[in-house]
């Protein structure tokens, strides 16, 4: 593209920055802000938000001005090569890394049910000590199937510690999954395991099933998961870019939703029709990063 194709390029870039002229929802991912909620689905649940996390993201977004939702892209199925989970592990990256080369003082929190759960706690484990990590303000996980026991992270659905000595479903198959110690002692974690749930808990004479589904339909788990979200991400002042840093942002928006357009037309795309979750039963085994593995 030569210097006066540039330049019109640009000239149209400012005269839509400088009227407004763009759509909402383009605006909605243009703008920087305070900070993100991505939030990653369990097993066989439809695409968009999670129902373990209904009321807690609209209750945080209520009260903790300046943030959004940002729903995890993956296929959320039962899969025995694990290939599921690692899509959601490099579209939790991909956003983060994204997010921060276009805004940088932006935050995030991290949010997964189940199987999100374990795609939450593989991409924590792959940003270990890198600006994408340092940017993550906030944890919340529900039904945890890598669950640790004897973390301190760790509550039942009343906010106490019944369920805490507990081991996850899968912990044994595959223990490098699990919430490291110093995630657990950041105090930026919530583990919140259902009592009598098998999947955070294993399997008992204490343990039914029908509890694993109960988060989203419980009040008290829905509140103390907000207020553990707002707690952490409210006070941060939102970041407002100038001009020419808009601009610079758009046009990176531009490239990267052409890269995107370009993926798609080589068949990079997912679709998910299953169902939301009918059972506790959401096992599945696969490598990750060379291991053997369920959920």
């Amino acid at each position: 593209m030569g210097l006066t194709s540039w330049t019109l390029v640009l000239a149209v870039l400012v005269g839509i920055i400088s009227s407004g002229g763009l759509s909402a929802e383009a605006r909605r991912f243009r703008l920087c802000h305070n900070y993100v909620l991505i939030s990653a689905r369990g097993t066989r649940e439809t695409a968009g938000p999670s129902l373990g996390f209904t009321d807690m993201i609209s209750l945080t977004l209520a009260k903790a001005p300046g943030g959004i939702e940002y729903d995890v892209r993956y296929p959320a199925k039962r899969d025995y090569t694990q290939v599921t989970t690692l899509i959601g592990v490099a579209d939790i990256r991909r956003r983060i890394e994204r997010g921060l080369a276009l805004c940088p003082k932006q935050q995030y929190a991290l949010l997964g049910y189940s199987q999100g759960a374990t795609a939450v706690l593989a991409a924590l484990r792959e940003m270990r000590g890198s600006e994408a990590e340092r940017a993550i303000r906030a944890v919340v996980l529900l039904g945890n199937p890598y669950q640790v026991p004897g973390q301190s992270s760790t509550v039942d659905e009343l906010g106490g510690s019944s369920t805490r000595n507990r081991t996850g479903l899968l912990l044994k198959l595959v223990p490098s999954i699990g919430l490291s110690d110093e995630w657990d002692a950041s105090g930026k974690v919530l583990n919140i395991c259902y009592g009598g749930d098998p999947i955070c808990s294993g399997y008992g004479p204490d343990t039914r099933g029908k509890e694993h589904v109960l988060y989203g339909f419980t009040a008290r788990v829905q509140y103390m998961g907000a207020k553990f979200l707002i707690d952490r991400l409210k006070g941060y002042r939102p970041y407002v870019p100038s001009k020419a840093e808009e601009l610079g942002r758009l046009i990176a928006e531009v490239i990267l939703l052409a890269a995107t357009a370009k993926e798609r037309e080589r068949g990079v795309k997912m679709e998910d029709k299953d169902l939301r979750p009918d059972s506790a039963e959401e096992t599945m085994a696969s490598p990750l990063n060379g291991e053997t593995q369920t959920i």
